[in-house]
């Protein structure tokens, strides 16, 4: 699976996307709220994402391990961040 668009769901849940080395786009809907613990571990053939304003938290290593070079958040205000969950330099707020 390489592109995946989740759905308008309220929560991405712990481990989704874990170590999926394959995965290379994903588009998450307007309207998820929360991206669980380690839900895109260890994916690393995914670079980009863009977050939609709804997003109010991103858990524990959300995305630790991954190969995520740019996290585009779309909302006004940052969302809360976990512990491990992104490296800060590749989060952008417009």
């Amino acid at each position: 699976m390489e592109y995946i668009q989740v759905p308008p769901i309220n929560t991405i849940n712990e481990k989704t996307f874990y170590n999926n080395v394959k995965l290379k786009v994903v588009n998450l809907s307007d309207g998820i709220k929360t991206i669980g613990e380690q839900s895109f571990y260890g994916s690393k053939s995914l670079l980009h994402i863009d977050i939609p304003g709804t997003v109010t938290h991103i858990s524990l290593r959300a995305f630790n391990k991954s190969g995520l070079k740019v996290i585009a958040y779309k909302g006004i205000q940052k969302p809360n961040i976990g512990k491990c969950a992104i490296p800060s330099e590749c989060i952008s707020i417009p």
